[in-house]
C-alpha cells in the first residue's frame, strides 16, 4: 500500500481510499503468467470485498503497458468502490516493484509506503515533510498540472502546512 492512505495514517489524517500495488511479470516477457497472476488477484479482491463474488469492479484501463504515473508501467488499474473498511480501494498492476519507485512520488510527502517484503518505508523527503509540516514538490515542470490536481485532493487534510515548489 502506498502514497495517501499510508501518508494520512503516518499523520493523523482520515483515509479516503487504498492504492495497493501488485508486481506482475513482465507484459512482453511473460503475458500468460501476467494475465494470470492479474486474474488470480482481481479474482481474491472480488471475493474479499463482495459477497458472493459480485464482479463490480471495472478495468480503468486496458491490460497492456502503460506509461505514465510516478514514471513506472502499469498493466491494469482495477478499482473496487468497496475495499478495507468499506473505503474505495484500486489494485494497480506495475512490472517492478513499488519500492524501487519511491522516490519518484511527486511529494515528499507522499512518499511512503508499507510492503510485506519491505515492511514501512518513507524517504528522507516524506520525513522532512512530516517533520517540517510541509509538502514539496520534487518533479519537474512537465508534471506539475498533474501533482497540482493531486496537491488539491489532499491538501484540505493538511490545512497550514506549507506547499513548496508547486503553487497551490
Amino acid at each position: 500500500i502506498a502514497g495517501g492512505a499510508v501518508r494520512d495514517v503516518l499523520n493523523k489524517r482520515e483515509v479516503k481510499d487504498f492504492d495497493i500495488f501488485v508486481q506482475v511479470p513482465d507484459w512482453e516477457d511473460d503475458p500468460c503468467e501476467a494475465s494470470e497472476m492479474i486474474d488470480d488477484v482481481v479474482r481474491a479482491v472480488n471475493e474479499l470485498f463482495y459477497q458472493q463474488g459480485d464482479p463490480k469492479s471495472e478495468s480503468l484501463q486496458d491490460l497492456k503497458k502503460e506509461e505514465g504515473y510516478g514514471g513506472y508501467d502499469i498493466y491494469s488499474v482495477w478499482g473496487w468502490s468497496h475495499g478495507f473498511n468499506s473505503m474505495p480501494c484500486d489494485v494497480v498492476f506495475i512490472r517492478d516493484e513499488p519500492i524501487a519507485h519511491l522516490k519518484q512520488f511527486d511529494f515528499g510527502l507522499c512518499q511512503a509506503l508499507v510492503s510485506p517484503s519491505f515492511g514501512l518505508r518513507t524517504t528522507p523527503a516524506y520525513q522532512r515533510d512530516a517533520i517540517d509540516k510541509t509538502i514539496t514538490f520534487l518533479l519537474g515542470p512537465e508534471e506539475r498540472d498533474r501533482s497540482r490536481a493531486h496537491l488539491h485532493r489532499f491538501l484540505p487534510k493538511y490545512q497550514g502546512w506549507k506547499v513548496r515548489g508547486i503553487s497551490a
